[in-house]
């Protein structure tokens, strides 16, 4: 189950709006992988179908029109598109977790050197992973970097200076996150005086009778939202394995609350807490999960992250900018 974040829901949704600023026909596709829940084996039929279908719908399409894709799986589309012996070049890949999967299996590394070879355009979010790329014999002649978009949401209302300070863990609870190491490394810092664990799975976290402990269901949107909103710093302890190439979602949501977070020292995250401006600071491993803290503590207790700027330079509507802007370069 995913959390119920504007992240999800609304924000990289309306980068289907370049369906109406991009200079000629265009139309943007979403949900690919939007299947609903299902037993694994019936749901990689669904996904296979649903990407066979988006193949035969490029057969009769008008060959000046651009097709963005928003998510997609590498394998089912690459074989569909083989299949149907389509390979059109004004189809656009918006990449999120993609070149990822490539990275961890030969299978998904083999669909997606298939289809850059086949000319289409993948569109990347924060930065194009270029050694990725290049350790996987991939081009990345066709390959452009927009944000990863914000959310515009209320902002917080402001409150007295206080010496409380509050971490979270948010995500589903599992491996992949590192919440348990996370966990530990709060549990051992006397400055950290609570620790909100907002998860859609609740059911997944230990116990654990530490008193400044507080577990969150956040498979709703206001508990979503009211979970980052009551921590002063979000810790995203990712696997290598699982985002060493690719952005968060939870770094957008937490940065539209205003509220800083604390990532690993990936190239692409590292991106994404920087530019514009910082909204966050990294480590590179466990062990410096408490000092990048302490900074963020005492960066918030200096007013150090402008997350208004952040936020101002990347809306949806920027970022659709960014996209024409980016295809209108590659020729697409």
């Amino acid at each position: 189950m995913a959390d119920a974040s504007s992240y999800f829901h609304d924000v990289l949704t309306g980068l289907e709006d370049i369906a109406e600023v991009w200079p000629g026909p265009c139309r943007f596709e979403d949900g690919l992988l939007n299947v609903g829940a299902a037993h694994p084996v019936l749901r990689r039929g669904r996904i296979f179908h649903r990407h066979w279908n988006f193949a035969g719908s490029l057969q009769t399409a008008d060959e000046r029109e651009l097709r963005v894709v928003r998510e997609f799986s590498n394998v089912p589309l690459a074989v569909s598109l083989w299949m149907k012996n389509c390979f059109p070049t004004r189809l656009s890949l918006m990449m999120h977790h993609n070149l990822q999967w490539a990275c961890m299996n030969r299978t998904e590394a083999a669909a997606l050197r298939f289809l850059v070879r086949r000319g289409i355009s993948f569109v990347f979010m924060e930065q194009v992973p270029t050694q990725a790329m290049v350790d996987l014999g991939l081009n990345t002649d066709r390959c452009c970097a927009i944000p990863l978009p914000v959310a515009n949401l209320t902002p917080p209302v402001s409150a007295e200076p206080s010496s409380r300070f509050t971490v979270g863990l948010m995500g589903s609870w599992g491996p992949e996150r590192g919440h348990e190491r996370a966990l530990g490394v709060l549990l051992e810092m006397k400055e950290v005086s609570g620790i909100v664990i907002g998860v859609p799975n609740p059911g997944s976290v230990p116990e654990c009778r530490d008193p400044r402990i507080q577990v969150v269901d956040t498979s709703s949107p206001q508990a979503f939202d009211r979970a980052i909103r009551a921590c002063d710093a979000v810790v995203l302890n990712y696997g290598r394995s699982q985002y060493e190439n690719r952005a968060s979602g939870l770094v957008s949501d937490a940065a539209a609350r205003c509220v800083p977070v604390l990532v690993p020292d990936f190239p692409v995250l590292r991106h994404q807490v920087s530019s514009p401006v910082q909204v966050g600071e990294v480590f590179a491993s466990t062990d410096e999960m408490e000092k990048g803290l302490l900074q963020i503590k005492s960066a918030s207790e200096a007013g150090a992250y402008d997350f208004q700027t952040y936020i101002r330079e990347r809306t949806v509507e920027t970022c659709v900018q960014d996209l024409v802007r980016e295809l209108e370069a590659l020729n697409v």
